[in-house]
């Protein structure tokens, strides 16, 4: 996809679209919504969504309704047949096969963007004890999940926000505890915790991809 990165109005796709696309050309401009003529041989491979853009005149002078499609795709022909044939008003496409790479990890929540969390951080990690796995567990289990974070993530590679580093209290399981979010660039840690509590807690993952980070 390279080879889109010439045109103009090209930015790096910021992130996946309705959780399958990682391509997006829209085009312009459109008085009617049979105006945009996408061969036959690219059915199934896209979606398009219709956006009001303003009042201009159409090409026999009428003063109409125009609009953009938003054309959402992962097929290369397709895009160079949308942008040679139409309008171009933008088009986003993965920076580079690390970007695609994160992109189609289907247990990643992935941005793209000029900086990373608090300038440093590129993940972002959630973790949430559900009543179904809570009500399974013994009062210890939060106690000794917060001493694993301890292990994983350290204070040289990541920041917790919302509860300290001091979680004695712990002891005596709460119903109104909550984990702490935690901002980190330790990626083999995040892993190992996926694979050690899956099962136990829920954790979701969003990574910040910038320029710097996807060299």
């Amino acid at each position: 996809m390279q080879q889109f990165r010439e045109l103009p109005n090209w930015l790096p796709v910021r992130k996946l679209y309705y959780k399958k696309y990682y391509s997006v050309i829209r085009v312009a401009n459109f008085y009617r919504r049979d105006m945009i003529d996408i061969p036959v041989e690219f059915e199934g491979e896209y979606r398009i969504v219709d956006r009001f853009s303003d009042l201009q005149k159409d090409p026999k002078g009428n003063t109409a309704f125009a609009s953009v499609a938003s054309i959402y795709t992962n097929n290369i022909d397709l895009l160079t047949f949308l942008s040679d044939t139409y309008e171009v008003k933008s088009i986003e496409t993965p920076l580079n096969d690390t970007h695609l790479g994160y992109l189609k990890d289907p247990n990643r929540h992935v941005i793209y963007r000029d900086k990373a969390w608090y300038d440093k951080y590129h993940h972002k990690v959630r973790v949430y004890e559900t009543w179904r796995h809570r009500n399974s567990t013994s009062p210890q289990r939060p106690y000794e999940l917060m001493t694993m974070f301890d292990d994983l993530f350290k204070k040289e590679d990541s920041r917790w926000q919302g509860l300290g580093r001091d979680h004695s209290f712990l002891r005596t399981h709460s119903r109104y505890f909550s984990y702490p979010t935690i901002y980190t660039n330790n990626e083999p840690s995040i892993m190992l915790l996926k694979m050690t509590c899956n099962d136990v807690i829920r954790i979701d993952v969003e990574t910040v991809l910038t320029p710097e980070f996807l060299k």
